[in-house]
């Protein structure tokens, strides 16, 4: 009876260390993305231990270490992706990195208990093999720990969903590959601690390993800050545009100033001859020639109401109609850059669909920004276009201008991926439908 409790006693303790805190680390790059409270996930996460723990009574009966590794990440898997709102890319990407760290310390806890307890060295987990992995984990898990907080929760987080996270999770899965296949099929279990050579080629197998994580993680840092580079270009290009118009109007408005005195004489000297009909028509003709009427000033957010004004402007000179309804507070939960490039591509692609049609002066564009709270921000834009869209086999829009798909599209995507939104288009023969919704 002794005997089968402290069996049981060692069960639950490797059970514990060889779940809970792989958990935790899957868990802390989306620690602000879970689908339920942490009461909630705290119960499905007791759920996946209760299962891991009768995978382990399995392995007693069975021996089978193959299909109870296999079952126990199969176990953790699906508590991740239930619990986990995030792209099942990225999810996938942290949570092979994960298993492989898992693997990793296995590997480094019998081969150190080879050789610092050969007389109790065994296949079976003991009190040496628990005493070992408590001591990597103390030794390895805040770096890992503070490596996936601070480096992969960042580029998750700014990266978006980009579709390079299709391809790149395969990497820690080929790894989690190879070390499942030399650690229960090349040879048999454990016996690499007995064969220095063998161990040696796992040491390189695990520094390539994060060699490749390195290299990937610094490819996407160099993404993110180009294209950040590309979208400050973009937004200051649209500022200086607004600037140029704003300095065009005040231009006209001293001009205005200047010839004023000359129109009231003229206007003075109709009214002292009593020639009405050519007053009539002199005023007629001066405000004709008078600047439009549009305001200067859209909405309270300064990048808002720049980016807004430079396209409603280039609207209105091209005679397309322009119907708004706008409430973007000078504080928002947006980027200043990503709103601009936001708003920029929508309407961008608005103006460039109505002056697409042929008699584009019947063309209307209408726009709807609104943050109906601290925490969300709605955008529902609508505009004509000549019924000539073509999307690619993927279901991504294709660029009116080049045969690829629209950068534009792409960008806005991304900027909803960053803000944990979402993009719907709908269309029909004669109009073009966009909504976005972004959430802090």
């Amino acid at each position: 009876m002794a005997l089968m409790i402290n069996f049981f006693i060692k069960l639950f303790l490797i059970t514990l260390l060889n779940s809970i805190p792989f958990i935790v680390l899957v868990l802390t790059p989306f620690h602000d993305m879970l689908r339920f409270s942490k009461k909630t996930t705290i119960i499905f996460t007791c759920i996946a231990f209760l299962l891991h723990s009768l995978n382990g009574i399995y392995y007693i009966h069975t021996h089978d270490s193959a299909m109870v590794n296999a079952i126990s990440i199969l176990i953790f898997c699906l508590l991740s992706l239930i619990c986990i709102n995030a792209s099942i890319y990225q999810l996938l990407f942290v949570y092979f990195i994960v298993i492989n760290y898992a693997f990793e310390l296995v590997i480094g806890t019998k081969y150190l208990e080879r050789f610092l307890f050969p007389n109790y060295y065994s296949g079976i987990y003991n009190k040496s093999y628990i005493l070992i992995l408590l001591v990597l984990l103390c030794l390895t898990y805040p770096i890992f720990y503070s490596y996936l907080k601070r480096r992969v929760r960042t580029i998750v987080h700014v990266s978006g969903n980009g579709s390079w996270w299709h391809y790149l999770f395969s990497i820690p899965l080929m790894f989690c590959l190879f070390y499942f296949y030399f650690f229960f099929h090349i040879h048999e279990r454990y016996s690499y601690a007995d064969n220095f050579v063998s161990f040696l080629y796992l040491i390189v197998l695990i520094v390539g390993t994060y060699l490749f994580y390195w290299i990937a993680f610094n490819l996407i840092q160099e993404s993110i800050q180009n294209n950040e580079l590309s979208q400050q270009i973009y937004a200051y290009d649209l500022q200086v545009k607004q600037y140029n118009i704003l300095d065009e109007r005040m231009k006209e408005t001293r001009k205005m100033r200047h010839d004023l005195r000359h129109h009231f004489l003229v206007m003075q000297s109709y009214l002292e001859n009593k020639e009405l009909d050519q007053l009539h028509d002199y005023i007629k003709e001066y405000t004709g020639s008078l600047p439009s009427n549009e305001p200067l000033l859209y909405c309270e957010n300064l990048i808002a109401n720049n980016i807004i004004s430079y396209y409603l402007h280039n609207a209105q000179q091209e005679q397309i109609n322009v119907d708004y309804h706008l409430f973007i507070p000078k504080d928002l939960f947006i980027k200043d850059i990503d709103l601009a490039v936001l708003l920029g591509n929508l309407l961008e692609n608005a103006l460039e669909a109505c002056m697409a049609i042929p008699d584009h002066k019947n063309a209307v564009i209408q726009l709807k920004a609104l943050a109906n709270s601290p925490e969300t921000f709605i955008i529902v834009l609508e505009n004509c276009h000549n019924n000539l869209i073509q999307k690619t086999n993927n279901n991504h829009f294709l660029s009116s201008k080049k045969d690829r798909v629209g950068i534009g599209t792409q960008s806005i995507k991304t900027i909803a991926d960053k803000y944990n939104g979402e993009v719907h288009y709908e269309y029909d023969a004669h109009k073009f439908f966009t909504f976005v919704i972004l959430h802090r």
